[in-house]
């Protein structure tokens, strides 16, 4: 099955068939992808070694799912990841009930990348070794900004609109209280992602001509898509 899954703790990968990482690995070699690329996943699956889990498989098989079904700009990655997921564990492992319902639900709070009540050690995990990539040196951030601007080439080619969305995505980041869920990933991550984020922000501005800043102002103070 190759390097990568030879390298993985023998509990991670306890009671699932070769099938799984087949589909999984398989599943991220639809067209268009840049930054949601197998590349992604292995990233990924470095960074778990260093968390504490309460159930690291559960978590693997998360991050190896989560950006199976991906198309720039739909609503329904995360539950079509999802489903694709529940479909293969269902069929291809012994991993109990319970926990593929966990793993599905983990995948979906991909989507908004919040905590909610219900989100335990696990979830937080997930959700910051995905959003890992804001904290990265400089050079990395840059070509993950890069790749995702080509990923929404085909469904954004807009400059500007592609620009007015991606300022308010990073805008809203900004304003939370922290960007990451865990003790361990905000002293990694959390001043370097703020950094990049701040300096993706003064790019794009600086590529808008004054008219265009100025209604990208009016226009995310009204709260307007």
């Amino acid at each position: 099955m190759g390097d990568w899954l030879e390298a993985l703790p023998a509990h991670w990968i306890k009671g699932l068939g070769p099938e799984v990482f087949t589909i999984g690995r398989c599943s991220y070699e639809t067209p268009g992808r840049y930054y949601h690329t197998w590349a992604h996943v292995l990233e990924c699956l470095d960074k778990l070694h260093f968390f504490t889990c309460d159930s690291p498989r559960n978590v693997f098989l998360a991050i190896l799912f989560h950006d199976a079904v991906y198309a720039p700009g739909r609503a329904d990655n995360e539950a079509e990841s999802a489903a694709l997921a529940v479909a293969t564990l269902e069929r291809y492992s012994s991993v109990a009930a319970s926990d593929v319902a966990r793993v599905r639900r983990m995948i979906l709070a991909t989507a908004e990348h919040r905590a909610d009540d219900w989100a335990d050690t696990d979830v937080r995990v997930l959700l910051d070794i995905d959003m890992s990539i804001l904290g990265a040196e400089r050079p990395r951030y840059q070509r993950y900004a890069d790749d995702v601007r080509c990923e929404f080439a085909a469904v954004a080619p807009d400059e500007r609109r592609y620009r007015f969305g991606r300022l308010r995505f990073l805008q809203g980041l900004l304003a939370r209280p922290s960007l990451f869920l865990t003790p361990l990933a905000r002293e990694r991550w959390e001043a370097a992602a703020r950094e990049n984020i701040r300096w993706e922000l003064g790019e794009l501005r600086h590529r808008q001509g004054w008219a265009e800043r100025a209604a990208t102002s009016v226009m995310l103070r009204l709260g307007k898509a």
